[in-house]
């Protein structure tokens, strides 16, 4: 049975997956939980707030922040959004996809 075959039918069954492959000093580990699972972080630390320059109205979500701070997103990352005017319905969302250091999208900002 090939890993991608074995992933999916722990995915099916809802079984985690943890796949360990060694050779020599050489090793690969492969984690699968399932679609569902979150990685949380545990440690005390916040993380910093970026200031938003502009958050463009469109299907995107093009969220633009001050060039002289990198916002330091990933993909999936979670984000919330704090006194925006005229878009108060924007609440927490996740990063579809990274433009630049500066710049992500977050999907539909509309109404």
């Amino acid at each position: 049975m090939s890993l991608s075959n074995l992933s999916a039918y722990c995915n099916k069954n809802h079984v985690k997956l943890i796949h360990c492959c060694v050779r020599g000093v050489f090793f690969r580990v492969f984690c699968d939980f399932g679609s569902t699972y979150e990685v949380c972080e545990t440690g005390e630390l916040n993380p910093d707030p970026v200031l938003i320059l502009q958050i463009v109205n469109d299907d995107e979500g093009l969220v633009t922040s001050v060039v002289d701070k990198t916002h330091g997103l990933q993909v999936g990352d979670k984000v919330a959004f704090f006194d925006v005017e005229n878009m108060s319905s924007l609440g927490e969302r996740r990063v579809l996809s990274i433009v630049s250091s500066s710049q992500f999208q977050i999907g539909s900002t509309k109404g």
